[in-house]
């Protein structure tokens, strides 16, 4: 393998990988909202899970998040205001790791 083909292919894999974590979840979006759940410990708060409304430019946008305190740091840091739209168990494979199927409400 050449030089350029291995640096072709490497930057072929950093752009997947910026794209990937481009659509992460929203309290992984900013680096205030990480300190916030950091500094509140949120993976400790509870499992009971929160679907969270606002508005974006084509209407409704709903998310669920692990616990009220991963809601109350997008909330409060994001800028944009979300409501709580209803509580929901989230079930045992959410509990133990959170996924995109999990913010699903």
């Amino acid at each position: 393998m050449t030089l350029r083909k291995f640096l072709a292919i490497l930057l072929v894999c950093l752009a997947c990988a910026g794209a990937a974590s481009a659509h992460g979840f929203p309290w992984e979006s900013s680096p205030a909202i990480r300190k916030c759940v950091r500094d509140r410990q949120c993976w400790t708060k509870g499992t009971t899970a929160v679907c969270g409304k606002t508005w974006g430019p084509r209407g409704p946008i709903t998310y669920g998040f692990p616990n009220r305190c991963y809601y109350a740091c997008v909330n409060f840091n994001q800028g944009e205001k979300w409501q709580i739209k209803k509580w929901y168990d989230a079930g045992d494979r959410c509990n133990q790791q959170w996924t995109e199927r999990c913010s699903r409400c």
